[in-house]
């Protein structure tokens, strides 16, 4: 009933993990997973002690009997793996190093403990499905889908993700980018995949509704962008990263970045900085990054869906209750 390609291929032998972040997509997985009777499951979760998605990826292992590694993520340590990543990732795109940064810290403790061999991660849905919350904005199913066509036009987090797992030996697997799974899904009509009710990513969710492959409460929870997820509200990673970066770029030459970088010119000090730092490794190769992220419908900059003008108003839709009214 997922539309998943259950026949994922995996080693012979092979220690299999998977990123449970403790949302939507990752559950959906894990669950498969379980159903398919994967040996010696392990799970992983990063974040910063005030993390508080934490608690339902804890839930979410218990649920699959998988074997759990909390990984703690430290802002600073990341501002020093920045030059790495950037190597690595090939881009100085916002939203793309911020993941690469948790991403390289999870791929980073793999390694080291020789922890597995393939890694599964819910990538890719809310790509294809419209999850953004900013979707919601979309006044009919014209704009929603050509929002998305745009949308889709940029390299997805997929090609990120391969480079770092790849530098550490580790093969990542996307179900939700499975071309039967992505063809299958749009081929719906956009009047079925727009957000309803205040609600993203409405139609995979009613999809799932009434099976036994994942519990209401996860069902009907909120989408939290992973890099957001990884730290409270309160004491948001991202900011202390955006103040590092700040001390480390000179004000002169941030005020002159229209004229240094016309293509893709960075709006705040921790893109400048990014960008300094490709361009450093990578020089006169600006245009290995067509665009850059920014969302859409005028709803903020930067790519951090808690920093955008609607996100209040997201956080007060009872999903659940919604849901069970409509009924």
């Amino acid at each position: 009933s997922s539309g998943i390609n259950a026949e994922w291929p995996l080693r012979p032998g092979g220690k299999v993990g998977l990123l449970l972040s403790g949302g939507l997509n990752s559950r959906v997985i894990g669950n498969v997973l379980r159903d398919s009777q994967v040996k010696g499951l392990k799970t992983f979760f990063v974040g910063t002690k005030s993390a508080h998605e934490r608690k339902s990826s804890e839930n979410g292992a218990k649920s699959i009997s998988s074997i759990h590694h909390d990984i703690m993520f430290d802002p600073k340590q990341a501002f020093e793996d920045i030059p790495k990543v950037i190597e690595l990732a090939e881009t100085y795109d916002t939203s793309s190093i911020r993941k690469a940064l948790l991403l390289f810290t999870v791929c980073k403790y793999i390694h080291q403990h020789n922890a597995i061999d393939v890694l599964f991660c819910g990538e890719g849905l809310d790509d294809i499905a419209g999850s953004q919350i900013y979707y919601k904005q979309a006044k009919c199913a014209q704009e929603f889908q050509t929002t998305l066509e745009n949308n889709l036009k940029r390299p997805i987090g997929r090609e990120v993700y391969d480079k770092i797992g790849s530098w550490f030996g580790i093969r990542i697997v996307f179900p939700f980018l499975d071309p039967l799974f992505t063809s299958h899904y749009l081929n719906f009509s956009a009047e079925d995949r727009i957000p309803r009710f205040g609600i993203e990513k409405y139609f995979f969710r009613v999809c799932l509704d009434h099976s036994d492959l994942i519990t209401e409460e996860v069902l009907w929870k909120h989408r939290e962008d992973w890099v957001d997820s990884a730290s409270s509200y309160d004491r948001f990673w991202v900011k202390t990263l955006q103040r590092l970066c700040s001390k480390f770029v000179d004000n002169e030459e941030f005020q002159k970045r229209d004229e240094t970088y016309s293509h893709n010119s960075p709006l705040t000090t921790e893109e400048f900085l990014y960008r300094q730092t490709f361009e450093k490794i990578f020089p006169d190769q600006q245009s290995l990054v067509p665009a850059i992220f920014r969302p859409s419908f005028g709803v903020g900059t930067d790519p951090s869906p808690r920093t955008w003008n609607i996100y209040p108003q997201h956080l007060c839709v009872d999903f659940l209750a919604t849901v069970r009214m409509m009924i």
